[in-house]
């Protein structure tokens, strides 16, 4: 991979960098079956090469020893920064580097407002640190605005509402992504079926 690092960050006694450019094809793979818990298949390689080939903006997490550990895909919507994908090999999650890499592509994009589609609440958890306000959400009250653009984006990303069930047609993950709050938990699994392939589509403001 060729270029300089964007930047510099410490995280968990160890320097990792974000470089402005996506991951190759074989980095990209191994990292998303690692992270999805999902086995190193064809369907999985076109899956990733399609995500790739649609958001050519994207940071590559490299470690220092010049590994490729996770890399965020992302786009732009008007004023919503459209996180199209993050993805950390299993060792390296739970340590903020995906937070830290939305907060980049932030700074990059001059965004207020950014956005995810999911099934995992633990990403649901993971923008929701990062927003002032954050929809869906059990801890909000949400004015119009925010539901407006939360289905101005879902229209944009061809979805036929912020929910929708059996988007992706089965888990996204082999393994199910279980929060430590249990209430929580309920919560999502009330709004999301894991096991039908549901999508839930997620927005903030900065």
């Amino acid at each position: 991979m060729g270029g300089k690092p964007k930047k510099e960050i410490l995280m968990s006694n160890q320097t990792v960098f974000f470089r402005p450019l996506p991951p190759n094809l074989d980095e990209a793979v191994v990292i998303a079956s690692e992270g999805f818990a999902q086995p190193m298949s064809k369907n999985l390689e076109i899956d990733v090469a399609n995500h790739l080939a649609e958001c050519p903006t994207a940071f590559t997490i490299i470690n220092a020893d010049g590994q490729a550990i996770g890399f965020v895909l992302f786009k732009k919507f008007d004023e919503i920064l459209y996180i199209s994908g993050i993805i950390l090999r299993r060792k390296c999650q739970g340590q903020g580097l995906g937070l830290e890499a939305i907060r980049s592509a932030k700074l990059m994009a001059h965004a207020e407002w950014f956005a995810l589609r999911t099934q995992s609440l633990r990403m649901w958890r993971a923008g929701q640190k990062l927003a002032r306000e954050w929809y869906p959400s059990p801890f909000f009250d949400h004015n119009p605005e925010i539901r407006q653009r939360a289905e101005f984006l879902a229209h944009r990303l061809g979805m036929a509402g912020v929910i929708v069930p059996g988007f992706y047609g089965s888990p996204l993950y082999g393994v199910k992504p279980i929060h430590r709050d249990c209430q929580l938990q309920t919560w999502w699994d009330n709004l999301c079926s894991f096991e039908r392939g549901d999508a839930v589509l997620c927005l903030g403001r900065f």
